[in-house]
Order: C-alpha cells, then structure tokens, then sequence
C-alpha cells in the first residue's frame, strides 16, 4: 500500500499545470514507480505493527500541493509486488525472537550466577539478601548475616571438628523447631531476640566452641520461658562469621530486618570487642534496638552508648582484681621487673588484646612494679611469632617475674613451650597475669590439651562464678532436661560445656533481655524493652543475681560476676587449675586481699 500526501500549498499557484499533467506523465510518476518497486521488494519483519508506531507496511511519500492532481485512467500504472509467502515473515520474526529469548536466557543465567556467589541462598532471580557469603579467614567463604528464612548456618560449615560442627547443626534445628511452634500455636503472643555470635570458623582455627556454647544457653533460655510464660520467645540466629569478622554486615541485616519486623525486641551476643564495635554498637542504637553481651569485656561501650549492657566484667575492673594478685607477687623493700606482652592487632580487627594491655599495664605500675618496654607479638596464618620475643625477654639483663599478657587464649601454648626451655627463664619462677579469654582453655590436668610450663604460674580472671550461684540456680536442672545430647549427670558447673562460663552468660543475656520484653506478662514494644531493661533484677540466674539496675546512663555498672583462677604444674606433669577467690553477679563488694589469697 502505498500513501501520499499534500506538502504545504505554493505561495502562488501556477494555473496552467493541470493541463501539462493530463497529457504526460510526470517524472515524479517515474520516480514513484523507481521507489515503489524497491520498497515491495524488501517487505520485512522491520515493517511489522510490532517494530513502528506507523500503519504496518505502508510506504510513505511526500508529494509536492502542485502535482495532486487527477491522473487520466490511461495514465495509470500498477505493478504487482513480488510474491513473498507469509511464511517468510514468520521466519524473521521467529530469528529475531530467538536472539531475544537467547539474550534473556544468558543474562538470565549470568545474573542467578551473581546471586548464588553472593548470597549463601539464592534462585534464578531472586535471593535471600539478609545473609551473604564472605571471605574467610584462611580462605574460602563463609555465611553471614541473619537467618530468617530457610538459610542454616551449620550447612555451610567448612571448619570445625565434626562434634561441634553438628552441635551446631543440632541446635539450629531445635531452635527453629521451637520457632515455628511460637508462630504457629501464638502468632500474636511473641517477642523475636536475635542472638548474633560466631557460628562459622576460620580455616586456620578451626574452632566452633564459642558460637555452640552460646546458642546451647539461648535455646536453653528459649525452652525455658516458652514452656513457663504467657509471652513467648522467638529466636533468630545471626551470624558475624569466625571470631566475628564481619559482625558489621551482620549488625547492618539485623537492623534492615528489624525495620520490617516490629516483633524483634532487641540483640544478645555480640560477644567479641573488635575495632568495629562501637561501629557495630551505633548502628543497632540507630534502629532502636538494646544490646545485651554475655562475654564482651569492653570497659568503653557502656560509657558510650545508652544501648549496651553487659554481663562481662570490663577490662579495667579484671585488671584490678588481678592487682590484688600482682601486690603480692611483689616482693617487700624491692620493686620486681615486670613486661606487658600484648598480640599486635594493627593488622586486625581485635581491640580486647590492647585494652587489655592498656589496664594491665596501668596496673602494674601503680603496684610498684618496673616496667620493662612493653612488647607485642605478630600472628601470621593463626600462628603466634613468639620465639624471638621469648629470647630477648629471657636472655635480658632484667628478666621479668611478671609478664601481663594481653593475647588470646589459642596464644598461651606456644608461649609456654618457648618460656619452658629458654635460658633465663626455664629454671626461674614467673608469674604470668592475663584476663578472661583465657577462661576458654582446656588444661591437662581436665583432659584438656593447654598447659603451662613447669615453674611458670598462670593467673587469669574468668567472667563466670559457677560453683557458688550452682545452689541457687535451676540452670543445670533445665540444662539436663532441654539439651538432648546431655547424659544423667553431666550437667554440673564443671563439666564440659559448662566450665567456660559460655553458656551460662548467653543464657541469663537472654533471659535478662526477655523480661525487660515482657515486663508484668505483657508483650513490650522494642521501646518499651530498651527502657525496661534498667530496672531488670533476676535472681536464681546460671551466675547469680544479674541486676541492672545501678546501670547509669553513659558509666559502668558494677556487681558483675568476676573470677580468678590460677593454673600450676602438678608433680605429676599436669596442669591444675583452681579458683582462688570468686563474686557471683548481683555481688556489689569488692575482692580483697585476703579473699584472693596465693598462700
């Protein structure tokens, strides 16, 4: 089909052009037919309705006003078009629509590729973005985020030994067992807490203890309010990778969660001081949402956010209990030599270790003691570089009776075996002083695989008092009926699992935060939880009475449970541990002297 018409009419119009069309063709009709013939023969899919906004197959001319004039029937002229079977257009419309269905396909298959590098699950479009998979130390990846789908940390485990690896898968599956029957049987009767911990573990160390101790003591918490309470407890499972590495992305997709879910009251865990903390701290504050650590020592983030409440004792307040240690250690009339040895953390995420250092040091020096140039020691692909610090403090003019040690507890070995057989020290006694990390090693003398050397003494604080508050408690009694791996009396204060304290601190963390959320027996706004939590006081807790109420905005609270322990070389070549004086929590006296005596 072909269309014409008129261009704007000539300023003039010339009067004797008619007559000069009727008795010849134009070359326009020359011209016409030149375009008509080309235009029939290239008819193609490109013409269709479906790739222009103009009539489907029309050839368009624009014709001068001047030459729209009536032709004679003589003078017309009509050319039939090729004939070009419809079966020729369905097949370039068929190429073209298999380009464009193998395009979709490969960027199809591109993006689900994306999807399932970056999300721990994902589909062909879409993806569970509230976890993620991340660099892990030693390599490879791990999961990290927060759970609140079908998304099982235990699934994705690289690390760990096979026991704790299916620990945690275990309580994974009793945690969201008892989810589902809270949602199900109390849909509107429920508050949601999110424990965040370390449930994955680096290659290097590979190590699951922490993140399983803790959950068995949510979960235990869990069966124990829900089985007793009117408001229910619901648990989410969050993520912050091996020794919380990458606790911020977590903090990140709670808070993004809890801004589509009002039922989550607020956080336990978070248990690790990393230089991402406070980081870590502000952002969970931004979204309303109160902080409740079983573990985290940290003295600086009480005093800076109205958000954090902890069950650890801080930094500064191990230190001075360790002085009460440290003064007598010091001999009477002459001030001893003394060293700092701290883990570097420049190149790391950590901030314990030099907190740690800082008080311990500030400790030393106001007990009398010389200090000698405080140290600190590299740790490359999980190994400690200890042996040429043990040289130089050992082979040293002033060979120290004391060294603080500011590190981790996966660090305390490999200094032992090098103070055990260098000069200078293997045949000197030495008293080594370091906070609550240490509480997580297993010595010999338990089956375990730490120990010290033979004249060396470890003194070391520990955030639990177990062995008093066991008589006050139906920890261990609920422990024994909820934790289906435990056997008929293996649920004492010492046994393993128990002894760290881990479990005991994630449970009455948990329990803390769940009656500031259901305050009188009445589900509590996320709000409400926050303010609510200044005036919990549980007693009958696995460590004590935990009271919060003497916690003041922007300081330190006291009557943390505190411990302190010292470990020595029996004749038989084992290491014994033993508690040399201990607070329960909700105990505001402090230890003295004579509590903590090394006689």
């Amino acid at each position: 089909m072909a269309r014409a018409w008129p261009s704007p009419p000539p300023s003039r119009r010339r009067t004797t052009l008619a007559s000069q069309l009727l008795s010849r063709p134009s070359r326009l009709q020359q011209r016409l037919r030149h375009w008509y013939d080309e235009w029939a023969g290239n008819l193609r899919a490109d013409q269709s309705p479906s790739r222009t906004n103009a009539l489907p197959w029309v050839l368009r001319i624009a014709l001068p006003h001047e030459e729209l004039v009536q032709l004679r029937q003589a003078d017309w002229r009509c050319v039939r078009a090729r004939h070009r079977p419809p079966v020729a257009r369905i097949v370039w419309s068929a190429y073209s629509l298999a380009l464009v269905l193998a395009l979709a396909a490969t960027a199809g298959v591109v993006h689900a590729r994306d999807l399932h590098r970056t999300y721990c699950s994902a589909g062909l479009l879409t993806a569970d973005r509230d976890t993620e998979l991340r660099p892990a130390p030693g390599g490879g990846t791990e999961c990290v985020g927060i759970s609140t789908g079908d998304v099982r940390f235990g699934s994705h485990l690289k690390g760990g030994s096979d026991s704790e690896g299916g620990r945690l898968r275990e309580l994974e599956k009793l945690v969201h067992a008892e989810n589902a029957k809270v949602t199900r049987d109390h849909p509107h009767a429920y508050v949601t807490v999110v424990y965040a911990g370390p449930l994955s573990s680096a290659t290097v160390d590979p190590s699951l203890v922490k993140g399983a101790e803790e959950l068995a003591g949510v979960y235990l918490a869990q069966r124990v309010v829900n089985e007793n309470y009117r408001v229910k407890l619901r648990v989410l499972l969050a993520n912050g990778g091996a020794d919380m590495g990458h606790q911020r992305f977590t903090a990140d997709a709670i808070a993004r969660y809890a801004e589509r879910d009002p039922t989550v009251v607020g956080v336990v865990g978070f248990g690790r001081d990393l230089q991402s903390s406070p980081d870590v701290t502000r952002r969970l504050q931004t979204a309303g949402l109160p902080m409740v650590s079983g573990t985290n020592s940290a003295t600086y983030l009480p005093k800076d956010f109205s958000n954090w409440f902890s069950l650890a004792a801080p930094d500064e307040h191990q230190a001075e209990a360790l002085g009460l240690v440290a003064r007598q250690l010091r001999s009477k009339g002459e001030a001893l030599y003394a060293l700092v040895l701290a883990r570097d953390t420049k190149a790391s995420q950590d901030r314990y270790t030099s907190e740690q250092a800082y008080y311990g040091g500030e400790m030393l020096r106001t007990k009398g003691f010389r200090l000698l140039p405080s140290r600190t020691y590299r740790v490359t692909n999980g190994k400690p570089e200890l042996r040429l610090h043990a040289e130089s403090i050992c082979r040293g003019e002033n060979v120290p009776s004391v060294i603080y040690f500011a590190g981790r507890v996966e660090d305390i070995g490999p200094l032992m075996t090098q103070l055990g057989v260098e000069p200078g020290c293997a045949n000197r006694e030495i008293s080594i002083l370091t906070g609550d990390d240490l509480s997580k090693a297993k010595f010999s003398g338990t089956g375990g695989r730490d120990g010290v050397a033979p004249r060396i003494t470890l003194y070391h604080a520990a955030l639990a008092e177990l062995r008093e508050a066991a008589s006050g408690t139906a920890f261990y009694q609920d422990a024994a009926q909820h934790l289906p791996w435990l056997e008929p009396g293996e649920a004492t204060y010492d046994a393993p699992g128990f002894a760290s304290g881990q479990t005991a601190l994630a449970h009455d963390a948990t329990r803390a935060l769940y009656w500031a959320a259901s305050l009188g027996d009445v589900r509590q706004s996320r709000a409400a939880t926050w303010v609510n939590l200044r005036v919990v006081k549980l007693e009958g807790m696995a460590t004590g009475t935990i009271d919060f109420t003497d916690a003041p905005l922007y300081g330190e609270r006291h009557g943390h449970s505190i411990v302190l322990a010292r470990v020595r070389r029996t004749p038989g070549g084992l290491s014994k541990a033993e508690v040399l004086c201990s607070r329960p929590a909700g105990v505001n006296k402090p230890l003295d002297v004579r509590q903590c005596s090394i006689k």
